[in-house]
């Protein structure tokens, strides 16, 4: 658009310079001319140029006002679809399995493997944002979580409430997976076994707890005989 609008404008100002020689001509001349280089109508057809182009500006679509999310799924469904399946992936991917006679030392080795385990991590990472996005709920209306009546398990309601009543918490525990997810990328990126190793107790840390906090405070452990009572639980009998 930028090139016509410059090519009007210089055929304008020749014409302008045409008509202001038009005592040298004849007036058969000057009627050809006025006819065709007339000042007026290059102007004209510049205008029309110009409203087709603010047409166009005014075709481009705006930022939306307020939030540009649209949130389909729950807390609940983004647990079950990526924060779980991630964890186990990458907790799983680094093991030390022995058997009798024989030690298994599990990990990633090939391009593959670590472009796999990767995938995980990146996910694993951000589903730290999506879990916090203003808006989400726990779960669908009427639904309940997956435990719901197991022993120290909160309902559905009663984990809402908590996390509205805490959003400042829950939103600090969902940055703090992400930044567990971060761990563990840095680590696959650097291919270093420790470092996943590291980065996987940290993960298991922050996960629980934000489930102690919002998902099964009063959560029963079973203890072996001898065995001390974990911190903030409630001991069966």
């Amino acid at each position: 658009m930028r090139e016509k609008l410059t090519a009007i404008t210089k055929s304008s100002r020749y014409t302008i310079g045409v008509v202001s020689n038009m005592s040298h001509t004849s007036s058969s001349q000057q009627a050809y001319h006025v006819r065709h280089n007339n000042p007026g109508f290059c102007l004209s057809l510049t205008v029309v140029l110009l409203i087709g182009s603010t047409g166009c500006e005014r075709a481009v679509p705006t930022a939306p006002t307020g939030t540009q999310f649209k949130l389909t799924a729950t807390i609940q469904d983004l647990m079950v679809s990526e924060v779980d399946p991630s964890a186990d992936a990458l907790w799983e991917s680094v093991a030390t399995i022995v058997t009798e006679g024989k030690v298994e030392e599990l990990q990633p080795r090939t391009d593959a493997e670590w472009a796999q385990v990767r995938r995980y991590a990146i996910t694993l990472t951000e589903a730290g944002n999506l879990l916090v996005m203003p808006g989400r709920r726990l779960v669908a209306p009427g639904k309940k979580l997956e435990d719901e009546g197991v022993l120290g398990v909160l309902t559905a309601a009663d984990s809402q409430k908590a996390i509205d009543s805490r959003p400042a918490e829950f939103v600090q525990w969902g940055h703090s997976l992400h930044d567990a997810g971060e761990q563990m990328l840095a680590a696959v990126d650097a291919r270093s076994i420790q470092g996943m190793i590291d980065a996987g107790e940290q993960l298991d840390a922050v996960c629980e707890g934000c489930h102690m906090t919002f998902w099964y405070p009063n959560q029963v452990i079973p203890q072996f005989p001898g065995e001390a009572p974990e911190v903030g639980a409630a001991v069966a009998k």
